[in-house]
């Protein structure tokens, strides 16, 4: 949400409320560029996400997972090294935590970040591969701020359903359905 720097993350002091960087001691708030570490065509953060131990920060070409509470000399340093491309979000508001998968919207469908079984590794997956064209036929028809404000997903927890919802129009008058 900063405006002069778009892809920076800012993580406040741990175990206190409010504590950020530049505040009194003692004090291990930090702010991180992700998108210069990453290097994503934009570098402008379009969601972040909890996902078990990780905290995800999703670009519109890049996932970026971050490890929080690494401390080197007592600095708060979190990592941020790992990174899957070809894979991010258009909204936050698409983003679902399912407990073992994480869902999104992206410009080419709906990834999902899910645990491998046996090496406990996060790897994407892109479940939406029948309604694909669709998705980039309505995402591509609207501007990039409808995408941020307006796309959003819901999950049916009874019927299992992860329901994305893309209006038709960038604008709330010219919008007909969504």
């Amino acid at each position: 949400g900063d405006v002069t720097a778009p892809g920076t993350i800012y993580i406040s002091n741990q175990d206190t409320s409010g504590t950020w960087t530049g505040d009194a001691s003692p004090n291990d708030a930090v702010t991180v560029d992700v998108g210069q570490v990453v290097q994503s065509q934009n570098n402008i953060i379009r969601g972040i996400a909890r996902f078990r131990e990780s905290l995800i920060v999703a670009f519109d070409d890049v996932i970026a997972f971050g490890v929080l509470g690494t401390y080197v000399e007592d600095v708060h340093t979190p990592d941020f090294t790992d990174c899957v491309f070809q894979y991010g979000t258009v909204s936050h508001r698409s983003m679902i935590n399912l407990g073992n998968d994480l869902l999104m919207n992206d410009p080419i469908g709906v990834p999902s970040i899910a645990r491998a079984q046996f090496t406990g590794q996060l790897q994407p997956d892109r479940v939406s591969q029948l309604i694909d064209p669709e998705i980039q036929r309505a995402i591509l028809a609207l501007t990039v701020g409808a995408t941020s404000d307006r796309v959003f997903s819901v999950f049916d927890q009874r019927e299992g359903r992860y329901m994305l919802f893309v209006p038709n129009a960038s604008t709330y008058a010219a919008t007909t359905e969504t």
